[in-house]
């Protein structure tokens, strides 16, 4: 199975899933700023990427995990990933797209607009980690549901 986590760019609650999914991130108990702050892409990226699906690693069974920033045109570009997959004779069983969306906070968000698109990364990026540090079960959650169905 290929799991494709998705956020608006691809840089913050996508990274921090595919984290826990693959192994970087513990699952028991919250990581540290600077366990967040290692993942790959975390905080990178521009909007040039958007709509780019970043492979990410391999999980425990096998299966391939990637990135994507979807953008502020979330579902034509969805849509779009989706149309590619399938013309590209991909069954629809051997992927999972996952919106991680469902976690983010205000200070992600907030954060993430700082870091990324204004530039004022020593601001922005703590908010970053914070805002995913205050969610960061809901994470958990959602990657222990997507990877039930991984093993199915």
């Amino acid at each position: 199975m290929e799991v494709i986590y998705c956020c608006y760019a691809g840089a913050h609650t996508s990274a921090t899933a595919a984290g826990i999914h693959v192994g970087l991130l513990p699952i028991l108990s919250r990581p540290s700023a600077h366990e967040i702050l290692s993942l790959p892409n975390f905080d990178q990226g521009s909007s040039r990427e958007l709509g780019r699906v970043l492979k990410f690693g391999k999980d425990e069974y096998g299966n391939s995990v990637y990135v994507a920033g979807l953008g502020p045109s979330r579902a034509g570009t969805l849509a779009a990933l989706r149309l590619v997959l399938t013309e590209s004779q991909v069954s629809a069983d051997a992927f999972c797209i996952v919106d991680t969306l469902q976690c983010i906070s205000l200070p992600v968000r907030i954060g993430g607009f700082l870091s990324r698109r204004c530039g004022y990364v020593s601001l922005g990026r703590p908010m970053c980690v914070y805002g995913i540090l205050t969610r960061y079960y809901c994470f958990v959650r959602l990657v222990s549901e997507v990877k039930a169905v991984c093993r199915a």
